[in-house]
């Protein structure tokens, strides 16, 4: 609870989340205190009178998980600690596409950071932009990047004799928001989110729905797009490629490669939101096609909210009112009066903070782990 809360509870409160006593609180957070998990400290004063209130929060000096994803053109590294705040992140350029030469980096990277350290490392989540074997770690197919049946997770376990969970930037960006942002106390979220491709998941009660290999929520490859156009993944007529960055900037009459796509497409939106009726219309052109995606979604799985991150959580920002009349028209009669809300996503940077929280989601309910991973 207090992990999950991002910040400070009081006893009473803790009890009253739990459905515990009182006195079952107190000894609770007696013995989490004695192990450095969490701290019991004076809450500011209120100028009331009685007895002042005590807080419970992270433990400063507490374990703490490195969090790294591995993007197309960079590596990403932060430490989260219990609460979910990400400290200390850094950029690394990486320097080679090669996949043998850029493990090597990010195993150096992690190392170098847990040498520098004050606080025990309890394990290690890596978020990587491609097909990733959630029980094995190996990263099958990751297009930009060019890596096949990369090995990333036994290499990491090997390496640094830790707990390591490697998975896809989307299935962790929704565990993080189910458990602490804008799905959190939903049963059930669908969540979508966009950087160079389009992911997302499914989550259950907090934890991603199961699947074969955890190739699950590649909602971009559905076919909602162009049946002329092929597909990155070797599929025509995908979804990601009608809405993506490269598609807005298209629908706005600009020509970019890939490289340039996250500016043109920041470009038409800035526009739109400044008034210019062709970066509206093409903003419009493209939430239609998001909307109606998104209502043949809520058809086949009935989610109780949706949740948006990234460039599709912008292009929702910019114009909410077409996206929605597409998702309605797109929904089945039977929902469209009670149609899940869509919001946009409130962790920052989720692909790291869902790293960490894959490591901690486990060692939390362990704290002997937390103490001595190793």
């Amino acid at each position: 609870m207090v992990h999950e809360s991002g910040g400070s509870l009081t006893r009473v409160e803790l009890a009253e989340l739990l459905d515990v006593t009182r006195t079952t609180a107190a000894a609770l957070v007696s013995d989490l205190s004695a192990l450095n998990l969490i701290l019991e400290h004076d809450a500011d004063p209120t100028g009331r009178r009685g007895r002042p209130t005590t807080n419970i929060s992270p433990h400063p000096e507490g374990p703490v998980v490195l969090a790294a994803e591995v993007a197309n053109d960079r590596i990403t590294v932060a430490e989260v600690a219990i609460g979910g705040q990400l400290k200390n992140r850094k950029d690394v350029k990486l320097e080679s596409g090669d996949p043998a030469e850029a493990v090597d980096q990010l195993d150096q990277v992690l190392h170098e950071r847990r040498a520098n350290l004050a606080s025990n490392c309890a394990g290690i989540g890596v978020a990587m932009h491609g097909l990733v074997d959630d029980d094995s770690g190996l990263v099958v197919q990751a297009p930009n990047l060019g890596w096949e049946n990369v090995p990333l997770g036994r290499r990491l376990r090997q390496s640094h004799r830790l707990p390591v969970k490697v998975d896809n930037d989307a299935t962790l960006g929704a565990l993080v928001e189910a458990k602490r942002g804008a799905g959190r106390l939903a049963r059930t979220m669908l969540y979508l989110r966009s950087t160079v491709g389009i992911g997302g998941g499914l989550v259950f009660d907090g934890t991603p729905a199961p699947s074969r290999r955890g190739w699950h929520g590649e909602f971009g490859h559905l076919p909602f797009g162009d049946t002329r156009h092929r597909c990155r993944c070797g599929a025509h007529g995908c979804w990601e490629n009608a809405i993506n960055q490269l598609a807005l900037a298209a629908a706005a009459g600009i020509e970019a490669d890939p490289v340039e796509a996250n500016a043109a497409a920041d470009d038409v939106l800035n526009r739109a939101k400044a008034g210019d009726a062709e970066a509206n219309n093409a903003v419009a052109r493209i939430c239609g096609i998001l909307g109606r995606g998104l209502g043949s979604l809520i058809n086949a799985l009935d989610p109780e909210v949706i949740v948006l991150s990234g460039h599709v959580q912008r292009l929702y920002e910019t114009d909410p009112a077409t996206t929605v009349d597409a998702l309605m028209s797109a929904s089945m009669r039977a929902h469209r009066q009670s149609l899940p809300p869509v919001r946009s996503g409130v962790v920052e940077h989720p692909a790291l903070a869902g790293a960490a929280e894959a490591i901690l989601t486990d060692l939390i309910d362990s704290p002997t782990r937390l103490l001595a991973p190793n």
